[in-house]
């Protein structure tokens, strides 16, 4: 996921930034699916993520979630029988909203 969030960002020298960005852009036949990713668009999998957001599902609920703009990673390895994306996108969009929320200022700049 760092991989991905790096290359996004052209900060990898594998992967371009040009082919990330292409890998998570809609379709022509499908406008939730990239190249190899899902994509937060048409369907919202995760309505409480950006919807640049794209991710990566494995094998029994495991998924790999990359939300550029926040320079956020989530992974997730655990195992699900139920792989609906519905009984994860509550927590989260809690768990995105904690992280990406302002922080106050350790110092008070008008003093």
């Amino acid at each position: 996921g760092q991989w991905w969030l790096d290359a996004w960002h052209g900060r990898d020298a594998v992967l371009s930034s040009g082919w990330q960005q292409l890998a998570a852009a809609p379709s022509a036949t499908a406008d939730f699916y990239g190249l190899s990713f899902w994509l937060n668009t048409h369907f919202r999998d995760y309505p409480g993520l950006p919807e640049n957001t794209f991710h990566a599902g494995g094998n029994s609920g495991q998924f790999v979630i990359v939300a550029p703009e926040a320079e956020l990673v989530i992974v997730r390895l655990g195992l699900t029988l139920d792989e609906s994306a519905v009984a994860l996108a509550e927590p989260l969009a809690d768990i995105y909203a904690e992280l990406t929320k302002p922080e106050p200022l350790a110092i008070n700049i008008n003093q």
